[in-house]
């Protein structure tokens, strides 16, 4: 899921950093949840396989 949010999150920055707003805002809907599903589920896998390699 990490690979696949990438491209979402460079083409949001490339609209926000052009200053093309709206097309930056239609993205952004979509990319945000997503990555903010990818940046949480990363931590929580984190957490339950660190006991395992300690």
């Amino acid at each position: 899921m990490s690979i696949i949010v990438i491209p979402f999150v460079l083409i949001t920055y490339v609209r926000a950093i052009t200053n093309n707003i709206e097309k930056h805002k239609k993205i952004a809907k979509i990319t945000f949840p997503l990555w903010f599903y990818v940046a949480v589920s990363g931590v929580i896998v984190y957490i339950m396989i660190s006991p395992y390699y300690a």
